[in-house]
């Protein structure tokens, strides 16, 4: 198993050499400032988890963290209503004896 991820690591790293474009989904640096503030906000009330401490019934102590689900909801729903301001519309363009006839 640990030789197959191997030859899968080595090959996927040797591809991204030869040129191949691997999406970036982050923002660079320079690409921070210009994110809406609300985007940011939502992102970092995503990124925080809710902390819970307590005794189990053993009597030790304990603590662990959960996802926020509204929190994350709110996330998505700052990165779809900024996406939907630059969506995408596909323009077909086809040749007649007039000229060019455009569909939206």
């Amino acid at each position: 198993m640990i030789k197959d991820l191997k030859k899968k690591l080595i090959s996927a790293y040797q591809t991204w050499r030869k040129g191949n474009k691997i999406p970036r989904i982050y923002p660079n640096p320079s690409e921070w400032s210009n994110i809406p503030s609300d985007i940011t906000d939502a992102l970092d009330g995503a990124l925080h988890l809710d902390r819970v401490r307590g005794v189990d019934s053993s009597g030790n102590f304990k603590v662990r963290y959960f996802i926020n689900y509204g929190r994350h909801e709110t996330f998505t729903e700052a990165i779809n209503d900024h996406a939907t301001m630059y969506r995408y519309v596909y323009h077909y363009c086809s040749k007649t004896q007039m000229g060019y006839s455009f569909t939206y």
